[in-house]
């Protein structure tokens, strides 16, 4: 569904998939963890807490199935603000 949704709109298509990982534990999700440093935003697990980095953002959409694949506590609005800081948005299906 998602790599359809990609290829009508023209958008890269690139899968970013932790199988079996719940959306409430981002250090077990390297995936998920990969495809924010991509997008310039940094988790810092001795903090617990997610970071905009001075790296221009690799993509400027993330298209997710929806926000519960995305993340299932209150740590998903903070990246979702991060995100949109570095003008990366999500499109939830």
């Amino acid at each position: 569904m998602l790599e359809d949704y990609c290829i009508s709109n023209n958008y890269e298509f690139i899968r970013y998939g932790d199988p079996g990982e719940t959306g409430t534990a981002f250090k077990n999700r390297p995936q998920f963890l990969k495809m924010l440093k991509e997008c310039g935003v940094n988790y810092i697990q001795e903090y617990d807490c997610f970071t905009l980095d001075k790296v221009k953002p690799k993509y400027n959409k993330i298209i997710c199935k929806s926000s519960s694949r995305f993340a299932r506590n209150l740590d998903c609005l903070k990246i979702l603000d991060l995100l949109a800081k570095n003008k990366v948005y999500v499109i939830f299906l």
